[in-house]
């Protein structure tokens, strides 16, 4: 049987459900809204729950941009690829693959083995080898 929902629409709902939740508490406290104006707070002193809001979040963002850049498919399961391999597969310079990477490890998508040398995980050893699990995750993440 196939899933009710798909997982884009999971992370779609825990982004917008939780940005409400952060929204909502800066709107009725009266705090200035994040942005990159030059007067904008650094820094947001968020209660506990929004702090766990903000994670949720960017847990959710986390998946979608490793989704996004092909890093399951950069090289086959069962094998370890370098940093330096893995850029060079989904179009980036080191820099940005190894800070996107360590974000990715850190939420267990990957796993260091060696310095600046990773291997799948359980989890994206299935996005890596299913079709349908990849599919559900990318519907629609490049329109987010």
């Amino acid at each position: 049987m196939a899933p009710t929902s798909s997982r884009i629409l999971e992370l779609a709902s825990i982004i917008s459900e939780n940005t409400a939740k952060i929204d909502q508490y800066l709107t009725s406290n009266r705090f200035s809204k994040p942005s990159f104006d030059i007067d904008s707070p650094v820094l947001l002193d968020l209660p506990p729950d929004l702090e766990t809001a903000r994670d949720l979040i960017l847990d959710a963002k986390i998946e979608l941009t490793v989704y996004h850049y092909n890093m399951a498919l950069a090289f086959p399961v069962g094998e370890k690829a370098t940093f330096a391999h893995i850029a060079e597969k989904c179009d980036l310079n080191e820099a940005d693959l190894r800070r996107l990477l360590r974000h990715a490890i850190s939420y267990r998508m990957f796993k260091e083995v060696e310095q600046r040398v990773v291997a799948h995980t359980a989890l994206w050893k299935i996005m890596a080898e299913d079709a349908i699990s990849r599919d559900y995750v990318g519907i629609g993440s490049d329109d987010m």
